[in-house]
């Protein structure tokens, strides 16, 4: 990891929330220590018991059989990640229900601490907050694979662009924010400058098509795209019904269109970011001919057209929100107006 990079933690370990102790320690947590099973812990040398991400090649290569086999793969998984961070590097530990994401540059590699001097406030907070207790150790543990920043700033989380915001909220403890290689987009540039001045740049009002889907890819994640869809396709078609189904990441359709006669005239799938890979909209319900309809945010300049398959592209997208941006909410926010 380079000193462009971004990484983010949520610092919960084990059902616990301790974002006050983070940031009064200006620490950044991953958890999931590396315990040896033929070594009893003991409170204040947990470098006895826990191996250093950081080792070298051949010490860790000496060391993998005194892992849990069942960890074996998450052991591996956290030292690549740890000893790719580096000083530079900026860290996020999100926090929705603050409504931000606190964010630091990073001032020194992770290291392993034999005996924090946040283990007992920890082990404090645990108990105040009615959780678990009893592994004092693998507690401790959690809290000693740390790295520090310069200092932690709120950042809301709406100034946080959706490529880079998804990644925060999705099902991942721990990980890099990964460049954005279908239109070249960076996440260090993008939060080296909120880090200097966390407020959104005047948005003035527009009708451009290139600058709406610019503001689109910043601003609309995955399920805000679906029900974005949604609501385009209820106004270009008032005539029908049209209804969210599913999730984001499900796979299925995510959208659905019915006439008043309860007939299905329209199903629609979703795709935040899209390749061009195969996708099967629908499966034969009817006698009738369905419209079919695929949308994607992100994807390459040109993409495979399927047989009986409408692709909405960014493009499309964009010019449909400019037709009805009157009527749009995400148009008043993003500041586009009818054309």
């Amino acid at each position: 990891m380079t000193e462009s990079a971004v990484f983010f933690s949520r610092c919960r370990p084990q059902e616990s929330n301790p974002i006050d102790l983070v940031l009064k320690e200006r620490r950044v947590f991953i958890g999931y220590p590396a315990f040896r099973i033929d070594v009893e812990p003991r409170r204040g040398h947990l470098r006895e018991t826990i191996v250093d991400l950081r080792c070298s090649d051949e010490e860790w290569e000496k060391l993998r059989p005194s892992f849990d086999k069942n960890q074996k793969k998450q052991y591996q998984q956290n030292r690549n990640f740890i000893q790719s961070i580096e000083r530079g590097a900026i860290a996020l530990v999100p926090r929705p229900d603050r409504g931000v994401v606190y964010a630091g540059r990073v001032v020194a590699p992770f290291e392993l601490i034999d005996n924090p001097p946040w283990g007992d406030a920890y082990l404090a907070f645990r108990r105040d907050h009615g959780l678990k207790v009893e592994d004092e150790f693998g507690h401790l543990g959690d809290v000693a694979q740390c790295c520090e920043v310069d200092q932690f700033r709120p950042i809301p989380f709406p100034l946080i662009p959706a490529w880079i915001r998804r990644s925060l909220l999705g099902r991942s403890t721990y990980g890099q924010i990964w460049p954005l290689s279908v239109l070249d987009l960076k996440p260090y540039p993008v939060l080296d400058r909120l880090l200097v001045d966390p407020r959104r740049e005047e948005l003035p009002w527009t009708d451009n098509a290139i600058e709406v889907e610019r503001r689109l890819v910043d601003a609309v994640g995955p399920n805000t795209f679906e029900h974005l869809c949604i609501a385009l396709l209820q106004l270009e078609h008032p005539e029908h019904i049209w209804s969210h189904v599913g999730g984001s990441g499900d796979g299925g359709v995510d959208g659905v269109g019915a006439a008043n006669s309860g007939e299905v005239v329209g199903l629609l799938q979703c795709k935040w970011a899209y390749s061009g890979e195969e996708v099967v909209v629908a499966s034969s319900i009817s006698e009738r001919p369905i419209r079919q309809i695929l949308a994607a945010l992100l994807h390459p300049p040109s993409v495979p057209r399927r047989e009986n398959v409408e692709f909405w592209s960014r493009s499309d997208i964009a010019s449909l929100i400019i037709r009805h941006a009157s009527k749009l909410p995400i148009a008043l926010s993003l500041r586009i107006r009818a054309a």
